[in-house]
């Protein structure tokens, strides 16, 4: 799935799309040529465990 982001140069700011494998990786801009890096794909959370349906192991 593409990642889509917002150029950071502040005189740009367009939209610029990058691929999936383009993840950690430093790409350039299109339209004004800025380099910047594509953020990494953030890890998954694992949903926080019930403690009430922990069984008591006394």
């Amino acid at each position: 799935m593409p990642v889509t982001m917002i150029c950071p140069n502040l005189g740009c700011r367009r939209p610029v799309v990058a691929s999936e494998t383009a993840r950690g990786k430093i790409v350039r801009c299109a339209y004004c040529n800025q380099p910047f890096l594509v953020p990494v794909k953030p890890a998954a959370k694992e949903p926080a465990a019930d403690p009430k349906s922990k069984k008591n192991a006394r």
